[in-house]
């Protein structure tokens, strides 16, 4: 399916006098005239007169305003309607009360800076790097001896926060994926915090990514204990689990050869959802990937290289008669054929 794309000379949106209505179609153009403002303004071209426009364009209509937040958070990869089951909702409401913060400060920053901030923004990885012990950028693996010799493989676009102390070694998974050789050290267990989750280990090999709300892991050799939540599991070789929220379950276990391949730059999927798929594309995609709701949940199977992402994205489109929208060099939209 050929796609279409929104050259530079075409990422002024469409004029204030278009009118929307609340069909999924009307829907779609929001998001797309959103898209395309919040493309505009992060050009380090950016005029006041655009800016105005801009201004002018959100105070037009509330649904301007929606599908301008919508679009700051699909770029954060945040589900702000999502209430965790035993999660108080006042707890939440903070939580989504410092997201909406830390969005509008990610704006302003665009707003005064330009692309000064787009190694920053281009994906979700970028503002936990800003806390992180190590970090990647998209398309980018990197491999870290820590303090006692354990190693870990940091996927791209990706975030770690280590702390270590006499008593305990404690990481941190801000964002992406990470695959972990712990040394062996009863004395001080290894924990890896994930989310609203974690896994602990003496001495083992485990992979761990974070999914939207919660976390996947797998064990190629050893054993560990996830917990999440009061409850707790224990995976040994070849085992994998995943939690999403309170909810906590097995996974059916798989090869450990193929555990954690994308270390040999290769991402296997076996009838995996297409949102989740594009999900883990968009961490070597230069650009950000966003999926229509709609097409989220058609099965894809396949083995693709992380070295060729836009070879792999043009596979899936094609194989699946998608259609996708180009937004300059940043920002790339699937969504249904017709």
């Amino acid at each position: 399916m050929r796609n279409s794309t929104y050259s530079e000379s075409r990422l002024t949106p469409h004029s204030p006098a278009m009118d929307f209505s609340d069909t999924a179609h009307g829907r779609e153009a929001l998001d797309e005239e959103a898209i395309a403002w919040f493309v505009r303004l992060r050009d380090e071209g950016t005029t006041h007169e655009e800016i105005v426009a801009w201004k002018s364009w959100m105070k037009e209509d509330p649904r301007h305003v929606r599908a301008w937040q919508e679009t700051l958070q699909l770029w954060q990869g945040l589900e702000p309607g999502h209430i965790s089951r035993g999660t108080p909702l006042s707890t939440n409401r903070r939580r989504w009360q410092a997201r909406k913060l830390l969005l509008s400060a990610a704006a302003i920053l665009i707003l005064l800076t330009g692309t000064t901030c787009i190694s920053l923004l281009h994906h979700p990885g970028g503002l936990g790097c800003l806390t992180a012990s190590h970090c990647t950028s998209a398309g980018e693996t990197r491999q870290v001896q820590l303090e006692d010799g354990s190693l870990v493989t940091l996927g791209a676009a990706s975030a770690l926060r280590v702390h270590y102390d006499s008593g305990k070694r404690l990481v941190h998974l801000r964002h992406g994926e990470a695959y972990f050789d712990v040394q062996h050290d009863p004395l001080r267990p290894f924990e890896v915090q994930a989310s609203q989750g974690s896994v602990r280990v003496v001495g083992t090999s485990f992979n761990l990514r974070l999914k939207p709300q919660g976390a996947q892991v797998s064990v190629a050799s050893g054993k560990v204990e996830l917990s999440t939540h009061g409850q707790q599991l224990e995976l040994t070789t070849g085992q994998s689990a995943q939690y999403t929220g309170a909810h906590l379950s097995r996974l059916p276990e798989s090869d450990p050869a193929t555990i954690g391949l994308w270390r040999q730059e290769r991402l296997l999927f076996q009838s995996t959802p297409l949102g989740e798929v594009l999900r883990d594309l968009d961490r070597y995609h230069p650009a950000r990937i966003l999926v229509d709701p709609a097409v989220a949940s058609m099965p894809v199977s396949g083995i693709f290289s992380t070295r060729n992402p836009e070879a792999a994205l043009e596979t899936i489109i094609n194989s699946l008669a998608l259609r996708e929208t180009r937004f300059g060099n940043l920002i790339i939209r699937i969504a249904p054929a017709g």
